[in-house]
């Protein structure tokens, strides 16, 4: 009720009007009305005549009644979640390592696997490759017909070779010496080598010779037609020509 109170003694926090001195009339010592009055606290709407300072303890009292149950309330179920949570964690460990055992017994399953893998790549490998050479079997039969078909009767070839890359011959000074040597050119190609005469009326032989070329050009059976030598000086004859061909499959 907003009744300022500062002393022990409850009659004490009483004020009389209009004069003091009735305080000190009460006919009886002011300590009997401790227990009456100190009965009267609890009820509602009663006049509160602690000292302020035992106010504050009486509120802190409250509070401590109130926040130790609140407290052990919650110890007791942090208590309970942290046991769940291990019991949880301890179950799911214990999943845990049956599976894995279970990857460890089947690792052998990982190495058959990484074997077939390997095992299959190489005979795809080996598939690819036959049907490459299947391939280039088989152009080479065509490339033998078109030839057979098609070349006059005034060209002879003296060679016809069918090899990886081509070899170049070169001459190279060392010392005093000129020495010959052979280099590889196309090495990732394979390649046809003819090498020939031509033999006919020497105002023709070009004219034979030129034809032939063009008809391997269009032939479709080959990437590049390519004249590496070509001659047909007087001291073999007006009527002869010689040639060498080099052709990518």
């Amino acid at each position: 009720m907003g009744l300022n109170t500062h002393f022990l003694n409850p009659i004490r926090n009483l004020a009389f009007s209009p004069s003091e001195d009735e305080r000190n009339n009460i006919p009886f010592h002011p300590t009997i009305l401790t227990a009456a009055i100190g009965s009267g606290l609890t009820l509602s709407g009663s006049v509160n005549v602690m000292p302020a300072t035992l106010k504050v303890n009486e509120i802190f009292r409250w509070a401590n009644r109130i926040s130790i149950p609140v407290a052990a309330a919650l110890l007791v179920i942090l208590i309970g979640i942290t046991g769940t949570t291990k019991a949880d964690f301890n179950t799911i460990n214990s999943g845990i390592q049956p599976l894995e055992e279970e990857t460890s017994d089947l690792s052998y399953v990982q190495e058959e696997h990484t074997l077939l893998t390997k095992n299959k790549k190489n005979v795809q490998e080996q598939l690819e490759l036959l049907s490459y050479d299947t391939e280039y079997f088989q152009h080479i039969l065509a490339i033998t017909r078109f030839l057979s078909y098609n070349t006059p009767k005034e060209i002879t070839m003296n060679n016809v070779s069918y090899q990886q890359g081509w070899e170049v011959k070169k001459f190279k000074k060392m010392g005093r010496d000129l020495v010959q040597l052979v280099e590889m050119e196309d090495e990732d190609k394979r390649t046809l080598r003819m090498v020939g005469d031509v033999k006919a009326n020497a105002a023709l032989k070009d004219r034979y010779f030129n034809n032939f070329i063009s008809t391997l050009e269009n032939s479709g059976l080959f990437q590049s037609v390519k004249v590496i030598f070509q001659n047909s000086q007087a001291n073999m004859g007006s009527d002869r020509l010689q040639f060498e061909i080099k052709c990518i499959i």
